[in-house]
C-alpha cells in the first residue's frame, strides 16, 4: 500500500513536471512568433541627419533601407548599435530587425541627430527575444537665416544703390539746367544781335530822312533864290 502511494505520487510529479514543461514550450514558441513592432513615422528631420539606435548585445541584426528617390545614405550596423546617416532631401523608411536567443529586459534608445536642431534620445523599454525598429521621415533642407553681416552688407547695397540712383537723377537735372540755360543764352544772343540789327537800321533809316530832308530844304532855298532873281 506505502509502495502504491509513492507510485502515485511519482506519477503526479512527472505530470506535473510535463505539463509545466509543456505551458513553458507554448508560452515561450507564442512570444517568439509574436515580436514587437516599434514604429516611428510621419516626421521630418533637417539634413544633414543621422538616427542612431543603441541595445543590448547581439549578432542578430539586420537593416533594410528604401528611398523614394534614388538619394545616397550610409548604413552601419553592429552588435549595439545601427545608425542611418544621409545628406540628400528624400522620404526614407528604415527598417531594423533585432533578435535574441532568449527574452531580454532593457531599454532601447533612439536618437536623432540634425544640422540645426539640438540632438534628441528617446529611451523605450522593451522585453522580448524578437522585436523591429521602423522609420519613416523626410530629410528636408534646413532653413536659412541671414546672418548679421549678410544683412548690413545687404543694406549698405540698397544704400548704394539708393546713392547711385539719387547721383544719377541730380546728373540728369544737371544737365537739363544746362540745355535750359542754353537755350536761354542762345536766345539771348539772338536778341541781342537782333537789336543791334534794328539798331542799325534805324540809325540808317534816320540818317537817310535827314538826308533826304536837307536835300529838300535845300532844293526849296535854290528854287526860292532862283524865282527871286528871275
Amino acid at each position: 500500500m506505502r509502495k502504491r502511494s509513492l507510485l502515485i505520487i511519482l506519477l503526479l510529479v512527472i505530470i506535473f513536471i510535463q505539463l509545466a514543461l509543456w505551458f513553458a514550450s507554448t508560452v515561450g514558441a507564442q512570444t517568439a512568433s509574436a515580436p514587437i513592432n516599434l514604429e516611428f513615422t510621419a516626421f521630418d528631420l533637417q539634413s544633414p541627419c543621422r538616427v542612431v539606435v543603441q541595445f543590448i548585445y547581439t549578432q542578430n541584426v539586420t537593416v533594410q533601407v528604401s528611398t523614394l528617390g534614388s538619394s545616397l545614405y550610409n548604413v552601419t550596423t553592429g552588435p549595439t548599435q545601427v545608425g542611418f546617416a544621409t545628406d540628400a532631401y528624400d522620404f526614407f523608411t528604415v527598417f531594423i530587425h533585432i533578435l535574441y536567443n532568449v527574452t531580454v529586459a532593457q531599454t532601447i534608445t533612439v536618437g536623432y541627430f540634425e544640422e540645426r536642431r539640438a540632438p534628441k534620445g528617446i529611451p523605450i523599454p522593451v522585453e522580448a527575444t524578437d522585436f523591429t525598429v521602423t522609420f519613416q521621415f523626410s530629410a528636408i533642407k534646413a532653413p536659412s537665416y541671414p546672418t548679421a553681416d549678410e544683412i548690413s552688407d545687404k543694406m549698405w547695397e540698397r544704400w548704394q544703390n539708393e546713392l547711385l540712383l539719387f547721383e544719377a537723377n541730380q546728373n540728369k537735372l544737371v544737365d537739363q539746367m544746362t540745355n535750359t540755360v542754353a537755350v536761354v543764352g542762345a536766345l539771348a544772343v539772338i536778341s541781342f544781335v537782333v537789336c543791334v540789327v534794328l539798331m542799325l537800321v534805324v540809325l540808317h533809316t534816320h540818317h537817310e530822312v535827314a538826308a533826304v530832308k536837307e536835300w529838300g530844304l535845300r532844293h526849296k532855298e535854290e528854287h526860292w533864290e532862283v524865282k527871286q532873281g528871275a
